[in-house]
């Protein structure tokens, strides 16, 4: 494994991190708010129906190096900004903006990540190189959901939107100044 290629993955590993804080809490969140198991359903599916839009602009995009870099930017800076204005706004309105914008930076930061992976993988090593890659998701997954749900039992949804937030804009700026 290449040295990009580690430090490429260390970075997403965080944001994944950020993201997975929250994702087994989801339904307790809706609850939180008066919801049901429906209306989390709504509110889950809002976030890929962004998502299937968007994508449907992504494929008309042409490859880059620097636009894959900028499409993975503005995923971390915006999913930075949609939990952060969770943490500020929790409510209806803002978990439905905050679905859509997911559904925005999920079609944008996954075309991104791949091309930039794909770039620095090791002639030969590619099986071996991906499997790193779902390795250390899995790990972040695990960890962010296990940390997730412990901070929003004993301190509650607010200090966790926030530390989501933190972890975003951390691996924004180690993308932004760690050469790749």
């Amino acid at each position: 494994m290449n040295y990009k290629f580690r430090i490429l993955i260390a970075i997403n590993a965080i944001f994944v991190l950020a993201g997975s804080l929250f994702v087994p809490l989801f339904s307790l969140f809706v609850e939180y708010l008066g919801g049901n198991a429906q209306s989390a359903g709504i509110m889950y599916a809002t976030q890929f129906t962004s998502a299937l839009i968007t994508n449907i602009y992504i494929l008309k995009l042409n490859d880059s190096k620097r636009l894959a870099k900028l499409l993975l930017t503005i995923n971390y800076a915006l999913k930075g900004f949609s939990w952060l204005m969770l943490c500020l706004f929790p409510g209806w309105i803002m978990l439905f903006v905050v679905q859509v914008l997911g559904g925005i930076t999920q079609a944008l930061g996954t075309p991104g990540f791949n091309v930039l992976i794909t770039e620095r993988l090791d002639k030969k090593q590619h099986i071996r190189e991906w499997g790193s890659w779902d390795l250390v998701q899995n790990i972040s997954i695990a960890l962010g959901s296990i940390i997730g749900g412990s901070i929003a039992y004993y301190y509650g949804f607010t200090l966790l939107f926030l530390i989501m937030s933190v972890l975003s804009f951390f691996a924004l700026a180690l993308l932004l100044t760690v050469k790749i």
